[in-house]
């Protein structure tokens, strides 16, 4: 395996088990953060997050924190899903700086 083929297996796996680690904490506060108990997503009362992939919603909208992880967890796994970006072959794998900065978007928004 060579040094290309190592990133390309990082960045998969780090962004996977971020992906992974989210769910399993969205899993856990699902029951007391619904719709009607958490209606934005916040970061205390001076930061709150609105939605924006910047592919099918461009004006970022206020959500509930629960619609916001859902857009989320569908976002990444759509980026995920996409050969371009994460090619399931190895060796398939071009880095280049949008990737880069793809990964850190990802990483950045998970």
């Amino acid at each position: 395996m060579n040094g290309l083929q190592l990133i390309q297996l990082n960045f998969t796996m780090i962004v996977t088990i971020n992906l992974k680690l989210v769910n399993l904490l969205y899993g856990m506060l699902i029951e007391f953060c619904t719709t009607e108990s958490c209606p934005v997503m916040s970061a205390g009362p001076k930061y709150e997050y609105l939605w924006a992939d910047g592919t099918n919603v461009k004006t970022p909208l206020k959500v509930s924190a629960a619609e916001y992880i859902e857009y989320l967890m569908t976002w990444v796994e759509n980026q995920l899903n996409n050969e371009t970006i994460f090619p399931s072959q190895i060796g398939n794998f071009i880095c280049n700086a949008l990737k880069v900065f793809l990964f850190q978007k990802i990483s950045y928004r998970l």
